[in-house]
This record gives structure tokens, C-alpha cells and sequence, in this order.
């Protein structure tokens, strides 16, 4: 087994000896450092293009006369997945679900008292936030959730 110390003194001695293949050595090392280069800002252009910022979905729920309806457990669920994400309205009515990755959501509003409410589709563009409001009516089930009619279903987003 050969051991070789590298010094200053003995790479001048091999650019010395031989000049064209330390010159092709420089390079070639020189182009593939710029290709690596060139590959790796490529894949982080590609990663910031492709992420997104995440939205939101906020509302108010009433009840029948419009009265702000407090203690109300509003769910998104994901429409591809079914992962879920929960709030409560405040005392105004007034809630928020954040942070929402941009999709396609179902939306739940469950109140003990006047039972639940699906909006089937509400829709969060990157970086938005969808406004959906709920209005319970005197008939809605209380042991059920009842779909609401797109034309009741207030604001959409509107679709990408």
C-alpha cells in the first residue's frame, strides 16, 4: 500500500510535470461544481414553486332571527383525505379555521340545540379565506345534519 502526503510542493511538482492533464482535472471539476450548482437551485425554484400558502375558512352562525349563536363546533374536513379541523364560535358567532392547506373542503356546523348543517363544498385558494356563514332554522333535524342547498350556502370561493 502506497501512502501519499499531498503538499503545495508536490502539486507543483505534478502542474509541473503535467500541465494539460492538471488544466483538464480544473476543468472538469469546474463544470460539474457549476452542473451541481445549476441542478440544485433548479430543485429549490421547483419546491417554492410548488408550495403553497395556507388559507383559511371564517363565518358566523345564527340561529332562525339572526341572533348570534356562541359555543357552535364548525368542522372542515378535507374533502380527498378526511383529515378534520375543529373550531368554536365565540360569543358574536364568529369562527375560524385556520391554518388550511389550499383544497376542496365539507363543512359541518353542529349545535345542540338546533342540530347540524353541511355545506358540501367550500372551496380555499391558496393563501384565501373562504366566508361561510351558517343560519339554523327552526326545523332543522337535532339528530342529524342536514345538507345545505347550494343557493343557502353563502359565499364560495370561487373555483380554480
Amino acid at each position: 500500500m502506497v501512502l501519499r502526503v499531498h503538499t503545495e510542493q508536490a502539486d507543483a511538482e505534478v502542474e509541473a510535470s503535467e500541465p494539460n492533464k492538471t488544466m483538464e482535472r480544473r476543468h472538469l471539476y469546474s463544470r460539474r461544481n457549476r452542473r451541481l450548482a445549476a441542478m440544485v437551485c433548479a430543485g429549490f425554484l421547483c419546491a417554492a414553486a410548488a408550495a403553497h400558502t395556507p388559507g383559511a375558512i371564517v363565518g358566523k352562525v345564527v340561529d332562525p332571527n339572526g341572533n348570534p349563536i356562541g359555543g357552535v363546533t364548525v368542522t372542515a374536513e378535507h374533502a380527498v383525505s378526511g383529515v378534520e379541523k375543529h373550531s368554536l364560535t365565540d360569543a358574536s358567532g364568529r369562527y375560524s379555521i385556520e391554518p388550511l392547506a389550499p383544497a376542496r373542503y365539507i363543512l359541518r356546523a353542529e349545535a345542540a340545540s338546533y342540530g347540524c348543517i353541511i355545506v358540501p363544498e367550500v372551496i380555499v385558494d391558496d393563501g384565501q379565506r373562504a366566508q361561510q356563514d351558517f343560519r339554523f332554522t327552526d326545523g332543522a333535524a337535532p339528530a342529524g345534519c342536514e345538507p345545505v342547498p347550494p343557493k343557502k350556502a353563502g359565499k364560495k370561493a370561487p373555483k380554480p
